[in-house]
């Protein structure tokens, strides 16, 4: 009878942690799940709620993300992330004038250079989102576009080799008219990320502004040398060439 008994319990044993697997698997299922059955242990965690915030925006529920990213402030109000996560969800709610403040709360928490002192802070890359946030939603106002550079060019003081940074503001020159500084910084740009097509295309833009069609296709032959597919290279590389060549070159623009 005893090794019935057993038996009986080993079963029994067995059960009751197959059902906390099952419980457990279901929990862990997805992301979302995940971070809520975290929640259900701890909640004032709040990485968990900007966890839980990000899963959701990746839905397109931005209303239910901003209610997770405003309870991670107020778990921990210097959390600058969760600060940026809120205006980059009110910012595809139309919430604008709501989704610059969170942006410039998110900024004044950024560590500050002693007065003086020029050296380069260094602040986390996913901190420094801010000033391209902040930059590209005022940047929505033409009026406001030497703000948003004033932005880059900050964002650049304090990490030199943001790659973004340089090329939004190049975007912004281009807007103001300011093609020759716009040249300079995509030129930087490609000195810390030569491998971008993106780059060497906004740069062929400039040199068609400027009417240097020449080095414009060359910078657009080099953005589809690295990506053949680069629609709008091969759109203004097809147009250039038609306008500037004869019947052969039209040729070449027709397969482009």
């Amino acid at each position: 009878r005893r090794p019935a008994l057993v038996w009986s319990s080993l079963f029994i044993l067995i059960c009751i942690h197959a059902s906390k697997t099952v419980r457990r698997n279901a929990d862990w299922q997805s992301e979302h799940s995940l971070f809520l059955s975290g929640l259900n242990v701890n909640q004032r965690n709040a990485k968990l709620y900007n966890n839980v915030g990000h899963c959701l925006e990746t839905q397109g529920k931005y209303s239910e993300a901003l209610s997770y990213f405003n309870t991670a402030i107020k778990v921990e109000a210097n959390d600058i992330g969760a600060y940026i996560n809120v205006g980059r969800t009110q910012t595809q709610l139309g919430m604008y004038e709501e989704a610059e403040r969170a942006f410039r709360k998110a900024k004044d928490l950024l560590p500050k250079p002693p007065f003086g002192e020029g050296y380069e802070a260094r602040v986390a890359p996913s901190h420094l989102n801010v000033f391209l946030n902040l930059a590209n939603l005022i940047s929505r106002n033409g009026t406001r576009l030497e703000e948003a550079d004033k932005l880059y060019q900050e964002a650049i003081r304090m990490r030199s080799d943001y790659v973004e940074a340089y090329i939004n503001r190049g975007d912004i020159l281009i807007r103001l008219n300011r093609t020759r500084e716009a040249q300079d910084v995509y030129e930087k740009a490609l000195q810390l990320d030569d491998a971008n097509a993106d780059i060497h295309y906004n740069l062929g833009v400039v040199f068609l502004e400027q009417r240097q069609t020449s080095r414009a296709m060359l910078s657009f032959d080099k953005a589809l040398k690295i990506n053949p597919r680069h629609e709008q290279a091969l759109l203004n590389s097809a147009i250039l060439i038609q306008e500037e060549g004869g019947p052969q070159k039209r040729k070449k623009a027709y397969h482009r």
